[in-house]
This record gives C-alpha cells, structure tokens and sequence, in this order.
C-alpha cells in the first residue's frame, strides 16, 4: 500500500509543525524524502482515544492501532528521514511515559514504576482497513473482536 508522503492529521495538526536546527527549519507536517538527513523524536500527549491511524487520503486504504489508554497514554513517533544509519522510516508506538530518557521522565513524574517481580503488558491491536469500511468500521470490527476474545477468556 503506497502512502502519500502526509503525517496523519492528528499529528499534523498538533503542535509539532516545525524542526529547528543549527542550518534550517524543517517542516514537520509533511514527511521528508531521506536526502533530509534528519532524524528525530516526537510525543502526543493529552490523547483523547487509545488508538490511531494511518490513512491514504487519496485511497482511503490504510491501518489502524489500538491500545490501551490507561496504561499507554503516550504516543512515541520516531521521524526518520535519513538521520539515522541511512535509515528511511516512521514510528507511532504507544508508549508508557515520556521522554524516553528516564531521568527526565521520573523528573516530570510521567515515569512508570514496577515493584521488584511485577509483571507489566498491554494488548495492542493493529488491523488495515480498505475505502468503503474506513478507519470508523475497522475500529468498531477490532472493538468486536477484542470483545469475543475476552468472552472466550471467561
């Protein structure tokens, strides 16, 4: 599936709009070709829903993740536009806390702590959906399934 080079619009149209470095000011709302040679690290925070999505807005075709808010109410992008070991990527995980620097997390208090033995993990749903079913009917159909998986659990 071919994507057009847009970040989804709920991270477009965050405050994420621009990359300032020493040289240039790179706009962070369109995905940039990897002769950039930028590479960085973005947070959603104050997320309203446990999921996103990655849409073809000229196919309507694209994928849709689903998480678990209350345990990952963060959103980790990874912008990689040949910054990085040549690399040619984007990364949208969910993710515990932020940053990812752990001192700086447990200094904001957005860390999270596991007592010695505790055991942590968290079921995260992905599913790719076409035009005529859209992000809307692939949340509801994997809504659906996380409901009969927890009724066959039972």
């Amino acid at each position: 599936m071919g994507f057009p080079p847009v970040i989804p619009a709920t991270i477009a149209e965050s405050r994420i709009q621009a990359l300032v470095s020493c040289d240039r000011v790179t706009d962070m709302s369109r995905v940039q070709g990897i002769d950039a040679k930028i590479a960085c690290g973005h947070y959603a925070t104050d997320l309203e829903a446990g999921w996103y999505g990655v849409e073809n807005t000229e196919s309507g075709e694209g994928f849709l993740v689903r998480f678990p808010l209350p345990l990952c109410p963060y959103l980790w992008m990874w912008l990689v536009y040949g910054g990085w070991r040549g690399y040619h990527h984007i990364i949208i995980e969910p993710w515990t806390s932020y940053p990812n620097k752990l001192a700086k997390a447990v200094q904001q208090k957005t860390h999270r702590t596991l007592a010695p033995g505790e055991h942590f993990a968290v079921e995260v749903a992905a599913t790719v959906y076409r035009a005529d079913e859209g992000y809307q009917g692939a949340l509801k159909r994997l809504e659906r399934g996380l409901q009969v998986d927890q009724q066959e659990e039972r």
